[in-house]
């Protein structure tokens, strides 16, 4: 008698959960699980501690876990199933981190033991590098932050309302910050899930060069500018500063249009003509002058085009370097009613007008004022 009881309790402990296999997850026998060396079992008493028990495993790269489930409010086995198949799949880090989660139940007398096996598609510190960017300020400063050390990759958790274009920002931040971005980056952009309260963005930035070979390249257009603003700066006004910089970069090189992925590199250090180089590099060097210039983004001829707008001893004059290098000829200071091959945004950059010079008073003849009645004088 003793034995056969001692049979039945065995048989209990052996008994598992019964679990539909699905690609979410993978079963194993409960004599196999006693084998491995598990973390300490986080206890869940519903289907959404449940659930969140998984996530924390997920969230701090674990790739096994220990769960129990005693005095649960639910069904354990049907709970597991759609838990698992939420955090791999619909939550935010888990559809961006996870490839699958296995998962083993057994009933153990007055509880469920839950064994986890989880296998990722990211490393636990591509998890842990997920940055936060709830707001559209949030999201700026990690892209930009990105770009200053030059990442190839950035995750961040925005919510669904948030609009975002990544590009549009990479795009702003390099047009303003050429000496510290001499290769504008090309974008890829993944979102994890593609539906939800909360998602992952993954940004990858698409590089030319090697990090390496990026801060060589910043340091050589830095030397340039350095040395093209010092060859300058002994002309006192801002029209002989910028002529003279126009003979500078035209004598040091017999420029050649050539595609290129470094513009300012390219257009300071080897000679390349790129309307994007040149403008950016000529704006570079006349600041470091002391002369304010701008780089303008707009189009020629109906094509995307970049050129300069500079200060002129008060005034401002628009430069088009690339098409003055490219024929030849010297600089040429337009105006805004000689640019009519152009267009541009007239709200972002200073008007460039022709000087108005100073007509004489004219004579005014003064008009006697209309007499008033008083409410003495009232009309008969």
């Amino acid at each position: 008698m003793k034995r056969l009881i001692s049979i039945v309790l065995l048989l209990l402990l052996l008994t598992g959960c019964s679990l539909v296999p699905n690609e979410y997850s993978s079963s194993k026998p409960h004599e196999s699980m006693e084998q491995v060396q598990l973390p300490e079992a986080v206890v869940v008493t519903d289907a959404k501690s449940l659930k969140d028990a998984i996530l924390r495993y997920v969230k701090a790269g674990s790739t096994e876990g220990s769960i129990r489930a005693a005095n649960y409010d639910g069904n354990v086995e049907e709970d597991l199933v759609q838990a698992v198949y939420d955090v791999a799949r619909l939550d935010p880090v888990g559809a961006y981190a996870v490839d699958y989660i296995g998962h083993n139940c057994a009933r153990i007398v007055g509880y469920y033991e839950i064994r986890l096996n989880i296998v990722y598609r990211r490393t636990a510190r591509d998890i842990a590098s997920i940055q936060m960017a709830y707001s559209p300020e949030q999201l700026q400063g990690q892209v930009e932050r990105a770009l200053m050390t030059y990442d190839d990759h950035l995750a961040l958790q925005v919510n669904e309302t948030q609009e975002f274009d990544i590009a549009a920002i990479v795009e702003r931040y390099c047009l303003d910050n050429p000496a510290e971005m001499v290769e504008t980056p090309g974008v890829q952009t993944t979102i994890y899930p593609e539906s939800g309260t909360e998602r992952i963005v993954e940004v990858n930035f698409l590089y030319h060069n090697t990090p390496e070979e990026l801060t060589k390249q910043k340091q050589a257009v830095e030397e340039s500018v350095s040395a093209a603003a010092e060859y300058i700066r002994y002309r006192s006004s801002d029209r002989d500063k910028t002529l003279l910089l126009y003979t500078y970069l035209t004598e040091r090189f017999t420029y050649k249009k050539t595609p290129t992925t470094a513009p300012v590199y390219s257009a300071l250090c080897e000679g390349t003509a790129d309307p994007l180089g040149l403008s950016q590099g000529f704006s570079m060097i006349c600041r470091k002058a002391g002369v304010t210039c701008y780089t303008v983004k707009g189009l020629l001829d109906g094509q995307e085009h970049y050129w300069n707008i500079v200060s002129d001893d008060g005034d401002f004059r628009h430069v088009d370097l690339y098409s003055c290098v490219t024929a030849g000829s010297g600089i040429r200071f337009m105006t805004d009613w000689e640019m009519g091959r152009y267009y541009w945004n007239g709200q972002d950059y200073p008007v460039c007008v022709a000087a108005v010079e100073e007509q004489p008073a004219e004579e005014v003849t003064e008009i006697p004022e209309e007499e008033t009645l008083t409410d003495q004088e009232e009309p008969v």
